[in-house]
């Protein structure tokens, strides 16, 4: 099966609707003016001496399981773009699950305890900012491909060393250790695979792809799918003044570095995403690396 596909999920107005929602719910949403609301314990804050550079909602999907009032705070344009990517992370995650190399116990037993850990999540990138290479922790993951340009997906299945693994806790043995931030970010052009734009903003589709979860139970064979979102996603988008932003340097991509971001601009890129993520991703890791793997009681939580 693909590593990656898009998806025809929802409409363009759907998404539309969904990243106005957003821009109008800025302040409550991401506590932006220092207002109290059920999600602030959610909101985490990636920054830099220039102040933080993007905001992200992590909510753990029981919320949206249980459709509490936690996951109520997410304006109803939001929550329905985040019901189908469940879904369509759930039908990639049974598909996957039935491949050869997938034990038929790995399969039952991931799909009966999804709810722990997995998460969905809404950014928010002010411009300049983007997202460092990366492969997804968790099983797999479905996102819609944001309110502006800048998703590259790699075009090879090879991943390198320093990429593998991270972000996120679920993490194996690696052959070396990862290279520091700053570090990879200057060695970027001269290492990276070739990278692939995906340019359906706004039309409805989603990308779904494998993480690295999946490739640890599936033996390797669906190893999980290097992306990023450039930096300079930002260039042509217009701005409130009726000009148009210039782009920062066209080979920058996002990394940990401090970013250049326009100040003036006001322009934001939204995303929603969700990640399926096993229970007890180390009892997975621990049977790949050929170790017994761990005994834990099953606590299914499921969605009805």
């Amino acid at each position: 099966m693909k590593l990656w596909r898009t998806a025809n999920l929802f409409t363009p107005a759907e998404v539309q609707r969904a990243f106005a929602a957003l821009h109008r719910n800025v302040a409550t949403l991401y506590s932006v003016s220092g207002t109290s609301s059920p999600l602030r314990p959610f909101v985490r804050r990636r920054g830099g001496v220039h102040g933080h550079r993007r905001d992200h909602i992590e909510l753990p999907l029981h919320h949206m399981y249980e459709a509490n009032t936690v996951y109520q705070q997410l304006p109803i344009e939001v929550r329905w773009i985040c019901t189908g990517l469940h879904e369509a992370t759930l039908s990639y995650a049974q598909e996957a699950l039935r491949e050869p190399g997938v034990s038929s116990a790995a399969r039952d037993e991931i799909l009966s305890n999804l709810g722990r850990n997995s998460v969905l999540r809404v950014l928010r990138y002010p411009a300049g900012s983007g997202c460092r290479p990366h492969v997804d922790p968790g099983l797999c993951t479905a996102l819609l491909v944001g309110s502006a340009g800048g998703l590259e997906v790699s075009t090879t299945d090879a991943v390198l060393t320093p990429f593998a693994n991270r972000p996120g806790y679920h993490t194996a043995t690696v052959a070396s250790p990862p290279t520091s931030v700053r570090g990879e970010a200057s060695n970027m052009p001269g290492t990276l695979p070739h990278w692939e734009p995906v340019l359906t903003a706004h039309t409805g589709e989603a990308v779904v792809m494998a993480g690295n979860m999946l490739g640890a139970v599936s033996g390797g064979a669906l190893p999980g799918v290097l992306h990023r979102v450039r930096r300079d996603w930002v260039a042509g988008t217009p701005r409130r003044d009726g000009l148009r932003s210039p782009s920062p340097s066209a080979a920058c991509v996002g990394s940990d570095a401090d970013a250049e971001t326009d100040a003036g601009s006001e322009v934001f890129r939204f995303n929603v995403i969700v990640e399926l993520r096993p229970a007890h991703p180390k009892r997975w890791y621990a049977a790949t690396l050929g170790q017994p793997p761990l005994s834990f009681a099953s606590s299914p939580l499921t969605p009805a």
